[in-house]
Formats: C-alpha cells, sequence, structure tokens
C-alpha cells in the first residue's frame, strides 16, 4: 500500500450515495445500520486486545503506566479514555496517559500537519522517561500518523511494550511492536471521516483495555 486513499477507511461509502437528497430519517438509518457492524468488529480482535491486556496488567502492577498516543480523533480518544481512570476508579493520576499531537490545543482545535511531524512525539515523551515497565500504545485509524509511529519507535527503544492500535486491515506506516491491533471498520458514511465508525470502534477498544486491566489489578469490586 502506497497511498492513502488505498486505505478501507478513505474509500467511498456506496451506502451514503447521494446522501444529499435522502430525507432526514434515511440518513440517521444509514448512519444507525453503519455503526451495528462494529461491535463484532471489536470481537474479531478480543485475542489482540487480551494480549495488549496482558502487558497494560503487567506494566501497572510494576509500578509503570499505560501511554495512549495518537493524532485527531485517535488522540483525543486517548486522552478522554486516559482522563476518565482517576475518577471511575479512584485511581493515581498517572497510571494511564494521553498524549496529542499537536499538544493540548489539539483537543479543542485542529492543529494542521501534527501527526506528521515525527520528532515531536519523542520531544512529547521525553519527560516521562519511558522504561521497561511501561506499555505505549499508539492509536492511528488510518495508520497514516507519523507522530504515532516515532512514538512507538521510542518506547521500543527504552524497552517498553508496544501496541499498534488502527482500523484498517493493514496501516500505511509500519513499524514492529507487541501487538497488532487491526480492526477493518471500512469506509466511512461520510467519506474519510474516522471520528464515526473508526471512532466509535477506538473508543470501545480503548474503554476494554482500561476497564479489564484496572479490574485485574484490583479497582473493582463485584
Amino acid at each position: 500500500m502506497n497511498h492513502r486513499s488505498e486505505l478501507n477507511t478513505e474509500k467511498q461509502n456506496p451506502k451514503s450515495d447521494r446522501m444529499n437528497n435522502m430525507s432526514l430519517t434515511e440518513i440517521l438509518i444509514a448512519i444507525n445500520n453503519d455503526d451495528a457492524k462494529i461491535a463484532n468488529q471489536v470481537k474479531n480482535v478480543i485475542p489482540e486486545i487480551k494480549d495488549a491486556v496482558k502487558y497494560t496488567i503487567r506494566s501497572i502492577k510494576k509500578g509503570g503506566r499505560v501511554f495512549y498516543v495518537g493524532a485527531g480523533t485517535s488522540g483525543r480518544l486517548g486522552v478522554l479514555d486516559a482522563s476518565e481512570i482517576p475518577p471511575t476508579f479512584s485511581a493515581e493520576d498517572n497510571l494511564f496517559i494521553g498524549l496529542i499531537a499537536g499538544g493540548d490545543i489539539a483537543l479543542r482545535n485542529s492543529v494542521e500537519g501534527a501527526e506528521d511531524i515525527s520528532q515531536n512525539a519523542v520531544e512529547d515523551l521525553l519527560a516521562y522517561t519511558l522504561d521497561e515497565k511501561d506499555t505505549l500504545i499508539g492509536i492511528s485509524c488510518s495508520g497514516a500518523a507519523a507522530y504515532v509511529i516515532s512514538a512507538l519507535n521510542h518506547a521500543k527503544s527504552k524497552n517498553s511494550k508496544t501496541v499498534y492500535l488502527t482500523t484498517n486491515p493493514k496501516p500505511l506506516l509500519k513499524t514492529k511492536v507487541d501487538v497488532l491491533i487491526n480492526l477493518d471498520t471500512g469506509p466511512e458514511i461520510i467519506t474519510g471521516s474516522t471520528r464515526m465508525k473508526a471512532g466509535t470502534a477506538t473508543k470501545m477498544v480503548l474503554n476494554m483495555i482500561s476497564t479489564s486491566t484496572m479490574i485485574k489489578v484490583g479497582k473493582v469490586y463485584n
């Protein structure tokens, strides 16, 4: 695969052809029908999610941390999931840490080109001094974010465990990781808008990772 347009998430969805001519009810049903496929796509990668959770449990038990690193929607979802760990589980603030390309301003505003600046990922991670106790989960719906690849490579160089989460069968940019989670969410109702199905699938996977981790480290009773 040589070009982003070849990715499943970037292709046109025939089910939304001429959507501008649909009634409001037809639009809502089309979106809902498309979203209905996502749970089964997540189910298909449960073995890979399980492998990732084994590492995140290990990290927390050994005094390490779990990092979510992404760009755009992927980064926002990582920061969201990480920020909900302390209030949900009465846990420390630094067990799950979310980083987004472009920094905190990118949580509310689009920072054009931030996902393509690989060096920024290393600079953002240096303050945390990663080591073998940590796990870093790189999130990229398209698998085309150089920022995420750089973060994974940096973590690997520090002997941290690495997980790469994408929503395409084959990411555009590849790197060697301990666990590769490849969902196939397919074309979006709005072409290329991975904040939709791909984002939903990503949120589901992150919920599964963080929740099952906290259960297994003793933060849930009955």
